[in-house]
C-alpha cells in the first residue's frame, strides 16, 4: 500500500511469504516488550502451523504442471538424477561432518529442503522424527527467519529474473558467486571458532 500511494507498482506480482518471517519476530519481539507474551497460545500457533505446512504441501503438489513436465522431460531427467546424487552426497558424507549430533536428522531435513521445497524438510524429519525427540524441527524453522526472507521464494527468488534482465546473466552469476564465496568462508571460519557470532 505504501509503494502504491508513491506510484510503484512493485510490489504487486511480489510474494508475501519473505514478509511471514520478519513478522512472527517482530510479534514476538512486541510480546515480550510489553507483557502480552501469555495471550500467544503456543500449542495453538503449533497446531495451526502444522495445518498450513500440509495445505502448502497439498497445493504444491496439486498445482504441478504435467504438461510443462512431459515437454521438457528429457532434461529434467538429467537435472533430477544429478541434483539428487549430489543432494545423497551432502547427506551421506558432508551431514556427518557439519552436524555433530543428529547429524541424520539434520541431514535429512536439509535434503528435503535441496529437493525443492522446505515443507519437504518438514515432512522427512516427521518420518524420521514423528514424536519430535530431538531439536531438530526447532533448528531447522529458527533457520529459515534467516534464508526463507532472501531465498526460496523469498527477496532474491522474486527479484532474479528482474535483476538478470536489467544487469545481465554474466554480471549477475559473478555477483552471487562472490556472495556464495563469502558466505562459505564465513560459515568455514564460524565453524572453526564457534564462540564467533
Amino acid at each position: 500500500m505504501v509503494f502504491h500511494l508513491a506510484g510503484s507498482d512493485f510490489f504487486d506480482k511480489f510474494p508475501l511469504f519473505p514478509f511471514t518471517f520478519p513478522a512472527a519476530v517482530l510479534v514476538q519481539l512486541c510480546a515480550r516488550r510489553y507483557g502480552f507474551e501469555g495471550a500467544i497460545n503456543r500449542r495453538a500457533v503449533e497446531g495451526i502451523g502444522g495445518i498450513a505446512i500440509d495445505g502448502v504441501i497439498i497445493s504444491a503438489v496439486g498445482t504441478l504442471s504435467l504438461g510443462a513436465i512431459g515437454a521438457y522431460i528429457g532434461p529434467l531427467i538429467i537435472l533430477a538424477i544429478a541434483a539428487i546424487g549430489w543432494s545423497v552426497f551432502l547427506v551421506l558424507v558432508m551431514g556427518r561432518r557439519i552436524f555433530p549430533q543428529q547429524w541424520f536428522e539434520h541431514s535429512i531435513a536439509e535434503f528435503g529442503d535441496s529437493q525443492g521445497m522446505l515443507t519437504c524438510g518438514f515432512l522427512l524429519v516427521d518420518m524420521v522424527d514423528p514424536s519430535r525427540e530431538t531439536d531438530v524441527v526447532r533448528s531447522y524453522s529458527y533457520r529459515q527467519m534467516i534464508t526463507r526472507p532472501l531465498l526460496g521464494g523469498g527477496f532474491m527468488t522474486a527479484l532474479a529474473v528482474p535483476l538478470i534482465d536489467s544487469v545481465g546473466l554474466p554480471a549477475f552469476t559473478i555477483a552471487t558467486a562472490a556472495v556464495t564465496g563469502a558466505l562459505i568462508t564465513w560459515g568455514i571460519r564460524r565453524a572453526g571458532h564457534p564462540s564467533r557470532v
